[in-house]
């Protein structure tokens, strides 16, 4: 089965039942994604427990951050500080795992992630 990378808006809008994610492939995410969807379940009083429980019937993993991601979300970077575009650095750490797994990215905010080379997309 192909693996696709959630964007945590992705996720978020799945969670706020917004959306319906697909069934024929297999979801991941980063630990920055996590972090990000694990805030906002936080701050509303929602626990831990519901966005694992949600991940879990999911089938999601959570794939790690190595040193290889740190490498590529650096050259990103720079990269893009070079030519005067500025990514949030979650962002960039979200498109370097994507890059580091090969992974295409279903996300709502392309706009963003267009800044990124070599980025591909699910949907």
């Amino acid at each position: 089965m192909k693996k696709v990378f959630l964007d945590s808006n992705v996720l978020i809008k799945y969670l706020a039942g917004e959306l319906i994610l697909a069934k024929d492939v297999d979801l991941c995410i980063n630990s920055v994604v996590y972090s990000e969807v694990l805030f906002g379940i936080l701050f509303s009083g929602k626990s831990e427990k519901f966005l694992n429980s949600h991940l879990k019937y999911l089938g999601a993993e959570v794939l790690p951050i190595s040193q290889n991601t740190a490498v590529i979300f650096t050259r990103e970077k720079i990269r893009l500080r070079l030519k005067g575009k500025r990514l949030e650095d979650f962002d960039i750490l979200i498109a370097a795992s994507c890059l580091e797994y090969r992974l295409p990215l279903w996300s709502e905010n392309k706009k963003h992630f267009d800044r990124i080379e070599g980025i591909s997309y699910y949907k």
